[in-house]
């Protein structure tokens, strides 16, 4: 036997539901953090073209074939990455951009760290801090962060930046530019504010920091040469000789298939076929 109780009332009061919506706008981000997957809305099928021609010719007991081989794709699916910072955004002041600046940077650093053994940025920004003038001006960084200047050190907006880059974030040139454009709890950004002259999320996303997405991207181009010498079956001898000299170019099959090859991909290839058959046989 059983007995069971049931009680009556009113449920429990319940949370009111989300508002929702669709595209959603995620909030703006100040870390490196956010990870999103996404596709392009104009997003199509791939395509590809074949192509062949053919010569042949008979001569005697001979026969000789000569072909093209073709293979043309468009359209193909590729994801990349729309969160990527923007390296090679351009300072229309200076006319550098940011990777030929911190490229001069790293020039400069090779220079002050020659011949030690062991990287040591630690000793390369005392060095700085010390005697900022051993930063050369850097055209980029005094256009687009002025703001620097005796920022942390005495110096120019050039060797402060330098000695963040080291001192501060150990070598890492994305950390110091992250500081700069959209961290704002940096201890480089004066009043909870970005440096970056062109404003906030200059070189960053708002939303997220890695975002990849699917797209057509990708290309693929096949092209082979098929050459084929055969004797045809007389005195017991036949053979074949065949040989194919081919080459891929692959930008987009291997993230489709999955394969992790060119999804295209034909190796050279001879090959040799004989028969000879006795009189005894």
């Amino acid at each position: 036997m059983s007995i069971s109780f049931r009680e009556r009332g009113t449920p429990a009061q319940q949370a009111p539901a989300p508002t929702g919506g669709f595209p959603y706008t995620p909030d703006d981000i100040h870390a490196i953090a956010g990870s999103y997957t996404g596709i392009a809305s104009d997003l199509k099928a791939p395509y590809s073209y074949v192509m062949n021609a053919t010569f042949a010719r008979e001569i005697h007991k001979f026969t000789i074939e000569a072909g093209y081989i073709g293979r043309l794709s468009h359209r193909l699916l590729l994801q990349g990455d729309v969160f990527t910072m923007l390296e090679n955004f351009k300072d229309p002041v200076s006319g550098q951009t940011w990777r030929e600046s911190m490229t001069a940077f790293r020039r400069t650093y090779d220079a002050l760290s020659a011949g030690d053994k062991v990287d040591r940025p630690d000793k390369v920004s005392a060095m700085v801090a010390a005697n900022p003038s051993l930063i050369p001006t850097n055209a980029f960084v005094e256009s687009m962060f002025p703001v620097l200047k005796n920022a942390v050190i005495p110096g120019s907006a050039s060797a402060n930046y330098f000695y963040q880059i080291y001192a501060g974030y150990n070598g890492s040139y994305l950390d110091c530019l992250h500081a700069t454009d959209r961290n704002m709890t940096s201890g480089l950004v004066p009043d909870g504010q970005c440096v970056t002259v062109t404003g906030c999320y200059t070189f960053f996303p708002l939303q997220g920091s890695s975002m990849p997405t699917w797209m057509n991207a990708g290309t693929a181009a096949y092209h082979s040469l098929s050459v084929s010498l055969r004797r045809a079956y007389s005195s017991g001898l036949a053979f074949d000789f065949n040989y194919t000299w081919a080459h891929s170019i692959d930008l987009g099959s291997a993230a489709e298939s999955g394969a992790g090859k060119h999804f295209f991909e034909k190796q050279q290839c001879p090959g040799f076929v004989w028969r000879y058959r006795t009189a005894a046989q």
